[in-house]
């Protein structure tokens, strides 16, 4: 028995070498491993931050495009405004040629007074020119054959 117990404490020393050995192969290929994934990531850095930067960029396009959107209701609506505006502004329009048309109008009636006038003085003296000449071919004619 006292054999077995030999056997036992050598197969428990072996044990615990072969425990101390793959805490140390453990060890170098966790050193290892860290150390590559280290360089992996220092070589991977530059390629995922320009994906990243890529992503961000294609991001703040979806975000400024939405603003757009946003800028061009913007726009209709103002059009929207410029058209309603349209309406009282070309009244307007339509209003001033009435006007000036009415002061055009009121100019000519004034000049048609006016003329009016003048043609009715003309008259006047043509009708007084006229009578004073049958007054005078009267007054020859009744002082003539007697």
């Amino acid at each position: 028995m006292f054999h077995c117990d030999a056997d036992i404490i050598k197969t428990v020393k072996q044990l615990a070498v072969m425990t101390h050995d793959r805490r140390e192969s453990l060890r170098k290929w966790g050193t290892l491993l860290a150390s590559t994934l280290a360089l992996l990531v220092t070589c991977l850095r530059e390629p995922i931050a320009l994906a990243f930067k890529a992503k961000q960029d294609e991001v703040l396009r979806r975000e400024l495009s939405l603003f757009e959107t946003v800028s061009a209701s913007e726009a209709r609506w103002e059009k929207h405004l410029d058209s309603q505006s349209e309406i009282p502004r070309r009244l307007d329009r339509e209003l001033a040629l009435l006007r000036d048309g009415a002061v055009a109008s009121e100019a000519t009636y004034k000049l048609l007074l006016e003329i009016n006038n003048c043609l009715m003085a003309v008259e006047t003296k043509l009708d007084l020119l006229m009578r004073e000449r049958q007054r005078d071919r009267l007054q020859s004619s009744a002082s003539a054959p007697q």
